[in-house]
């Protein structure tokens, strides 16, 4: 191979992004720490009034929502804590995205959210009356492994008025993710289990990815050196 060649080869190889899976976060500080400089888009579910209806395929403050498995029409609704029976808080203001049964959403459930281009880091909150166990709530994106809501210490569990909270994130620092999915396994002897409040999300641009441009060079020269050779 001609030297000419090789370094463009060599400028290829280290021009283009080291790719890495999505890491899981359950404590709000470093999962900030993680996407420092990234803008942020918080929905906290205040900007509408208590029983409006998430329904399947709805867009809510950037965000799709898809109905999965489990879900009956037009469950997902938006709950506002001085109407809720639940001794339990919001994390901010005073509404939460809970169920139409019970006010929470309950197992035997799953939902996906999305945006147009994608997420570069993702983050939400879990409200519940009750202590949350191991498998209760799983967590997806696609092509990456299922994500548990917690871990064998509990060490996202906090006290949230009579009940309790959970902060999950996941931050990709050099790939976006297309979706968040949410499932609720079948759980023996409980029906209604959590809400989920402050989901925040930052959208990636979109910008042409540095291996694109890398990419597109590295033809453009051997397209040159080609010509070159024929004259």
């Amino acid at each position: 191979m001609k030297p000419r060649i090789l370094s463009l080869v060599a400028v290829l190889a280290t021009a283009l992004p080291v790719m890495s899976a999505p890491t899981r976060y359950l404590e709000s500080g470093a999962f900030d720490t993680a996407a420092t400089g990234l803008p942020f888009t918080t929905v906290n579910f205040d900007t509408v009034g208590a029983d409006a209806i998430i329904s399947d395929g709805t867009v809510f403050d950037g965000l799709k929502f898809d109905y999965g498995a489990g879900l009956g029409t037009d469950e997902l609704i938006v709950v506002y804590k001085p109407d809720s029976a639940n001794d339990y808080d919001t994390t901010s203001g005073d509404a939460y995205l809970g169920g139409d049964v019970d006010e929470l959403i309950r197992d035997n459930s799953s939902f996906t959210i999305s945006n147009p281009t994608g997420f570069n880091a993702f983050s939400f909150q879990i409200v519940a009356p009750e202590a949350l166990f191991l498998g209760d709530i799983e967590i997806s994106v696609p092509g990456n492994p299922v994500f548990d809501f917690t871990d064998a210490t509990f060490s996202n569990e906090l006290p949230n008025g009579a009940g309790f909270r959970y902060f999950f994130g996941i931050h990709d620092p050099t790939d976006s993710f297309d979706s968040v999915t949410i499932n609720v396994p079948l759980i023996d002897d409980t029906t209604d289990l959590f809400g989920i409040d402050d989901i925040r999300f930052s959208a990636v641009t979109a910008v042409p990815e540095p291996g694109s441009l890398t990419f597109l060079a590295f033809g453009a020269c051997l397209v040159s050196i080609r010509r070159r050779r024929r004259r």
